[in-house]
C-alpha cells in the first residue's frame, strides 16, 4: 500500500474511532435487518427476485449512508485541528481527498442502483449528490446548510408538480450538464465549509460546529437538548403528577430523562402524523390515481419503516442505562440487599414494559392513521396491521438482566427482529400451504404467538436477576 493510501486508511479508522467502534456494527445490523425484511416483503409481494434483491440493497445503501452521515462527518469534521495538522503532513487536504472520495463514490452507486428502474438514473445522481453536500453542509453548522436541508423535504414533495418536460431537459443533454457542475460547485462550497484553513471565521464556524458533532456521544447517540415549551409543559405536568401519587414504578418512568418519557413520544407523533396526514391527503385530492398506484406499489413500507422505530428505541434505552451508571450507585441503596432485588427489578420490568407496548400502540395508530389519509382500501388496513405485528416479540428487548455487561448494544434488537421475523413468516408459509391463509397473516399470528411465549421468559429472567443498578457492573 502506497504511503498516501495508507493515510487515508488511518484517517478513515481515526474518523469513525470517535464513536465507539461497536455503534458501526449497530449501523451496519440495522441495515442489514432493513434490506433483508424488506426485500423478502417485496418478493412476497411481486413474486420477483431481481426487484426483491434491487430493493434491499437500495435499502442497504440508505443504511450505509446513513452510518456514513452519523459517524464518519462528525469525526472527520473534529480531525481538522491544529494539533492533527502537527501529526499528519497535509491533514486537511487529506481529509478532504477522503470525503470527496466517499462522497462521489455513494453519489455514483446511488445513480448505478437506479438502473432498471422507473427513476432516471442521471436525476438520482444529482439528487443523492445534492443531498448528501447538503446534509455535510448542515452538520457543519453552516446557516445554507441547514436551511437548505429543511427545504429538500418540500421539494421532494412538490416534484410531481414539475413538468416532465423539464425533468426530461435536466436528465439529458445541455441541463445535466449543467446541473452536475452546480452540483460539483457546491459540492467543493461544502467541503472547503467543513475543512476550514485558519482565520477568525475558522473560529467562528468551529464554534458551531461543536453544536453539531458534539451533540453526539461517544456512542453516537444524541444529547438531549433544550426542548420546546409545549414539550417541557407536558413532561412537568406528567412529573408533578407522579411526584403527588408518590408511585415507585412511576417515578422510574423518569428515570432516563425527558425524551425518553411516554409523554415524548405521544407529542412526537402528534407532530409527525398530521404533517404526514395533510401531505397525504393533499396528494390524494391534487392526484388520487397517483395516489393509489403507490399505496397499491409501495404503500405497505409505511408501517415496515414506522414500525422499526422499535429498533432505536430499545437501544437508545440501554445505552442510556448504561451511560448513567454512575447516577444509578445511590439508587443501589434503596432497597433491603438481597431481599429487594426481586421487587426493585419488577418494578423497573414494568415501567419498561409498559413504555414498549405504549410506543407498539402509538407507532400502529399513527399506521392506521396514515392509511386513512391515503384512502386505502380495507383489505391494506389488514396488511398494515399484519406487519405491525410482526415487530410485537420487540416489546421483550428491555427486559433483560441490566447488572450484567451486553457486548455489542443495539445488535440484540435487531438480531431478535430478524430471527423472529424469519420464523414468522416460515410458519405463515407452512399455514398458507395448509389453509390458504395469507403468508402475512400467518406471519402476523406466529408472532402474536411469539411474543406472549417471549416476554413473559425474559420477565422472570429480568425479575430473578442481581439487581438492575448500577447497570452493566456484572461481566
Amino acid at each position: 500500500m502506497s504511503p498516501a493510501l495508507r493515510t487515508h486508511a488511518v484517517l478513515a479508522r481515526m474518523a469513525l474511532s470517535s464513536r465507539q467502534p461497536s455503534a458501526w456494527m449497530i449501523v451496519l445490523s440495522f441495515a442489514a435487518v432493513a434490506a433483508v425484511t424488506i426485500g423478502f416483503l417485496v418478493q412476497l409481494k411481486m413474486d420477483d427476485p431481481m426487484l426483491s434483491i434491487g430493493v434491499a440493497a437500495r435499502i442497504a445503501l440508505a443504511g450505509l449512508l446513513a452510518g456514513w452521515a452519523g459517524y464518519f462527518l462528525p469525526g472527520a469534521i473534529k480531525l481538522n485541528t491544529p494539533a492533527n495538522a502537527r501529526l499528519v503532513p497535509a491533514l486537511r487536504r487529506r481529509l478532504m481527498q477522503l470525503t470527496a472520495g466517499a462522497w462521489a463514490a455513494a453519489t455514483l452507486l446511488a445513480a448505478l442502483l437506479a438502473v432498471g428502474t422507473g427513476l432516471a438514473p442521471s436525476l438520482v445522481l444529482l439528487g443523492a449528490g445534492g443531498g448528501l453536500a447538503t446534509f455535510a453542509l448542515a452538520r457543519t453548522g453552516h446557516w445554507a446548510g441547514v436551511a437548505a436541508q429543511f427545504g429538500l423535504f418540500p421539494l421532494v414533495a412538490l416534484s410531481r408538480v414539475i413538468p416532465a418536460s423539464a425533468l426530461d431537459r435536466l436528465a439529458h443533454g445541455a441541463g445535466l450538464a449543467a446541473a452536475s457542475l452546480l452540483m460539483l460547485a457546491y459540492g467543493a462550497f461544502t467541503l472547503r465549509t467543513m475543512f476550514m484553513n485558519g482565520g477568525e471565521r475558522h473560529y467562528a464556524l468551529r464554534e458551531r460546529q461543536k453544536l453539531q458533532t458534539e451533540r453526539l456521544t461517544p456512542k453516537g447517540q444524541f444529547r438531549e437538548g433544550k426542548p420546546n415549551r409545549v414539550f417541557t409543559a407536558v413532561y412537568l405536568a406528567a412529573l408533578r403528577r407522579d411526584c403527588a401519587g408518590r408511585d415507585a414504578g412511576k417515578l422510574l418512568g423518569h428515570l432516563l430523562g425527558a425524551r425518553e418519557h411516554w409523554s415524548g413520544q405521544l407529542l412526537a407523533l402528534a407532530v409527525v402524523t398530521p404533517v404526514l396526514g395533510g401531505a397525504l391527503l393533499a396528494l390524494r385530492f391534487y392526484d388520487g390515481d397517483a395516489l393509489r398506484l403507490m399505496v397499491a406499489n409501495g404503500g405497505w413500507a409505511v408501517a415496515a419503516s414506522l414500525m422499526l422505530v422499535p429498533l432505536f428505541d430499545h437501544e437508545r434505552r440501554n445505552i442510556r442505562l448504561m451511560e448513567t451508571r454512575g447516577e444509578q450507585t445511590l439508587l443501589r441503596l434503596a432497597p433491603a440487599m438481597p431481599a429487594g432485588a426481586a421487587a426493585f427489578n419488577r418494578t423497573l420490568a414494568g415501567v419498561q414494559l409498559r413504555s414498549a407496548v405504549l410506543g407498539w400502540c402509538l407507532q400502529a395508530g399513527a399506521v392506521g392513521l396514515l392509511t386513512l389519509a391515503a384512502g386505502a382500501p380495507a383489505s391494506f388496513y389488514v396488511l398494515q396491521l399484519c406487519l405491525c405485528c410482526l415487530t410485537l416479540p420487540l416489546i421483550g428487548t428491555n427486559l433483560r438482566q441490566h447488572a450484567r455487561h451486553a457486548g455489542l448494544l443495539g445488535l440484540g434488537p435487531a438480531f431478535a427482529l430478524l430471527v423472529t421475523a424469519a420464523i414468522s413468516f416460515a410458519a405463515g408459509a407452512a399455514i398458507h400451504a395448509v389453509s390458504g391463509l395469507p403468508i402475512t397473516a400467518g406471519a402476523a399470528l406466529a408472532s402474536v404467538l411469539i411474543a406472549l411465549v417471549v416476554v413473559p421468559w425474559r420477565w422472570k429472567r429480568s425479575v430473578a436477576a442481581p439487581i438492575a443498578f448500577p447497570v452493566g457492573r456484572l461481566a
